[in-house]
């Protein structure tokens, strides 16, 4: 029962409605087949009835609604006050069209079947729905008493809320507004489909009885007719209701939707479709009645065949193939998202079966497989031929895991035990998981090995041949070598060749060909020519990118005297003893690293490679640090001596010293060395210091370490817009208004007190004058006198 107005206001999206069938036979494709009988395991909560039949207004015409009548009331006598539906007639009238259903046009003293027939028409809703509702309701169809006028009042239900006592609107009281207004309101569901409690196309809470203690359960309501019908009955059975059929269940059951449902099935078939007259001998087979179900949907043309759902799946007829159903569940869903017989497969010809553990049928062009680990798919033609002949899912290929196709003017599909290739001029074999991986990465057979020829084992390693090369495996891994790389490898001895089995694929690099093995990375170049790198070469080669860095491609063999291993390249020798290591470039470097002795020598091994700084060459050695200038010469720094650190903090040969002018050299007890834009100095006292430009020519003028101003302890500096640098002794002090000019330490810091330079003194303008009672000297501004006992005076002036 329901009452006029929507139950709930709460919006929910409809999802498509159920895919209306293209184009439907007509004439001799239905039957007049009797339906069978239902139950309540029958019963699916979320498709109780299909679209197509609730809203059939043609299903009866009125001569047909009033034989109905009569012979399910034909034991009906009317007790005292009441009526037989069969007998019953009301005045109708005139009710005008709206946007949900037609005008109805009213008569005198109508006929029950007349009213349920005009309203059916008018509203678009099939009138064995109305009967059902009709019987579910108040039991009108069936009785063998009859009902009071008040039932007839009150047919439908509608306007009689469940949770109102009984109580119903008189404003639809009668049995044809009944009629007219539960009708209408089964459209305005359909127009409205989101305006209701109950949804198709969701998951809906649905209780079970009005006492909500009962509990709910949830049900995904597959289409709109059946949402209809829990909208205005709003209940669902529970197991006790299904259990009982038309009976009683427990103090939790309902039955408004059980009985629609039962009545329905009984009187007019479960969904109320026929069988088509092309499937109706397979249909009456007991094994496959009872696989097939009920029909859920019309017959229909497909492909040039006839197709026609049931509950247990889609059952199709062809000329060539006969009937074949397609079971529900899985091979349905796969074989429709293929687009059934008028998609790849064609029509079934045959029965499912479930091999190995999983789901198999075939069809036309191909069969189709399905398994819990490999999900869809389907073999067809010359593939199906040889997997059949392999033993299908239970040989061992096992299962498909992917779709056919053809690469390079063959074919392959992969099986859980492998993938198959077939190809004209290379026959079929398979290959197994891990080197299909490999051969796949490789470019399979477009790329350079071409199309899988056979297997073969050399000194327990696979060798998996192709048509220009092979793919060795062991120790789990699979490499592929091929083209010319594979003609110089199988040459020279194959798995027994002096570079080892391959540890990596085939590559391009610098237009060379290139790949690693075992015992070393072979190179291929039209200029060098084969050469190969051992693995203590090749990962220094590497981090100088190969072939592609400075040293260009190998141009002989590595060379070994232990610890060190050398290999000429096309722009220097690399060398390195496993620890460590570097190249030295072709030129003056090579001569100057020859000059001293190559690894030999003073030098020791290259520890980095040569490289181009500012215009000159600088390369480390184990020992020393060699800079080649046209300013500097050819120069080194011992490597961890205090001059190098020194040196390369100030920014190496770019930054403020340039380049080495002069090797490193012990004056007054520190360390001296000439550069080409100044002169590095080191003392245990006085740290790192240079001197440099005019003020380095000074301090050299005058000595410099060995001289009286000791040590620098400052580097140059400009204070008041003269140079300034500090010395152990004193601070030199240039400016161009009173020149070159030495403040002794002991007058300094009195000095750098008074502000220094930019202070009221001003810069020295004579050298100081150091008398028994003291130390003086003269400024632009004053003088500074300081006594043997330290006072310091400052006279202006």
């Amino acid at each position: 029962m329901t009452g006029p107005g929507p139950r709930s206001g709460r919006a929910r999206s409809l999802l498509a409605a159920l895919t209306s069938l293209a184009l439907v036979l007509t004439g001799a494709l239905f039957s007049t087949a009797p339906a069978s009988a239902v139950s309540g395991s029958d019963f699916n909560p979320g498709f109780i009835i299909s679209d197509a039949v609730f809203y059939d207004s043609g299903a009866m015409s009125t001569s047909q609604i009033q034989s109905f009548i009569e012979t399910k009331g034909a034991r009906c006598t009317p007790a005292a006050g009441n009526t037989c539906l069969k007998s019953y007639r009301e005045s109708t009238n005139t009710i005008p069209g709206d946007s949900y259903c037609a005008a109805y046009q009213g008569a005198p003293s109508e006929t029950a079947a007349q009213i349920i027939a005009k309203v059916s028409v008018a509203c678009k809703i099939n009138p064995q729905v109305l009967l059902v509702t009709l019987q579910k309701e108040q039991g009108l169809v069936t009785s063998t008493a009859g009902k009071p006028a008040a039932t007839f009042r009150r047919a439908l239900g509608y306007g009689c809320p469940d949770n109102a006592g009984g109580w119903c609107d008189p404003s639809y009281s009668g049995f044809f507004i009944q009629m007219q207004r539960a009708a209408r309101q089964f459209q305005l569901y359909k127009a409205r489909p989101t305006s209701y409690s109950y949804v198709a196309g969701r998951t809906n809470t649905i209780l079970y009885h009005p006492n909500t203690a009962c509990g709910t359960t949830q049900v995904y309501i597959q289409n709109q007719a059946t949402a209809a019908l829990y909208n205005y009955t709003p209940y669902v059975p529970n197991a006790a209701a299904l259990a009982a059929g038309y009976g009683t269940g427990n103090s939790c059951s309902s039955y408004g939707n059980r009985n629609f449902f039962l009545y329905f099935g009984d009187w007019f078939g479960s969904s109320g479709f026929v069988i088509s007259p092309y499937i109706w001998n397979w249909y009456q087979v007991a094994s496959n009645r009872a696989a097939a179900g009920d029909p859920t949907t019309a017959a229909s043309v497909v492909a040039g065949g006839v197709r026609q759902g049931f509950q247990g799946g889609s059952v199709y007829m062809s000329g060539l193939f006969g009937v074949q159903m397609v079971p529900a569940g899985l091979l349905d869903l796969y074989y429709n998202t293929l687009g059934g017989p008028a998609g790849v497969l064609g029509f079934p010809t045959g029965s499912h079966s479930g091999p190995a553990g999983g789901l198999s049928q075939p069809f036309q062009n191909g069969t189709m497989f399905i398994s819990g680990a490999t999900g869809f798919t389907f073999v067809s033609g010359w593939m199906l031929d040889v997997y059949t002949s392999n033993g299908g899912p239970a040989g061992a290929l096992g299962f498909p895991t992917s779709p056919g196709s053809v690469v390079a003017g063959g074919l392959t599909q992969s099986f859980q035990g492998g993938t198959v290739w077939i190809s004209g001029s290379a026959g079929v074999h398979t290959l197994p998981p891990a080197v299909q991986t490999a051969y796949v990465a490789a470019g399979g057979p477009a790329g350079p090995l071409g199309f899988p020829t056979g297997r073969t084992t050399s000194d327990g390693v696979e060798v998996h041949l192709f048509q220009h090369g092979a793919i060795y495996g062991y120790g789990g891994g699979y490499h592929p070598v091929s083209g010319w790389m594979y003609d110089l490898y199988r040459a020279n001895g194959g798995t027994k060749n002096p570079w080892g089995l391959p540890v990596g694929g085939q590559r391009v690099e610098a237009g060379g060909i290139v790949q690693t093995f075992e015992r070393g990375t072979v190179y291929i170049a039209g200029s060098t020519g084969v050469q190969t790198v051992p693995t203590v070469i090749q990962t220094v080669y590497a981090s100088t990118k190969g072939p592609a860095g400075p040293l260009g491609f190998p141009t002989g063999p590595a060379t070994t005297a232990n610890p060190v291993t050398y290999q000429p390249f096309q722009s220097g020798v690399l060398y390195t003893d496993g620890k460590s290591g570097g190249y030295v470039a072709r030129g003056m470097m090579a001569d100057v690293y020859a000059s001293r002795g190559g690894y030999k020598g003073s030098l020791g091994l290259p520890t980095g490679n040569t490289s181009f700084v500012g215009g000159g060459i600088v390369q480390a050695f184990t020992s020393a640090t060699v800079y080649v200038s046209g300013s500097g010469g050819i120069q080194s720094n011992p490597n961890g001596g205090l001059a190098e650190m020194y040196f390369r903090s100030l920014g190496g040969p770019t930054g403020t010293l340039g380049w080495p002018a002069g090797p490193e050299r012990g004056v007054a007890g520190g360390i001296v060395q000439p550069y080409t834009k100044g002169t590095m100095y080191i003392s245990g006292s006085t740290g790192f210091n240079y001197s440099s430009g005019w003020m380095g020519d000074v301090y050299r003028d005058r000595g410099g370490p060995a001289g009286s101003l000791g040590f620098p302890t400052s580097s140059p500096r400009v204070e008041a817009g003269a140079i300034v640098q500090s010395f152990q002794t004193g601070t030199i002090y240039i400016a161009g208004t009173t020149g070159i000019q030495t403040v002794p330490t002991v007058v300094q810091a009195a000095f750098v007190a008074n502000g220094g330079p930019a202070g009221r003194l001003g810069f020295p303008v004579a050298a100081a004058v150091v008398s028994a009672s003291g130390t003086s000297q003269r400024f632009q501004n004053g003088t500074i006198t300081v006594s043997s006992a330290g006072a310091v005076t400052v006279t202006p002036g």
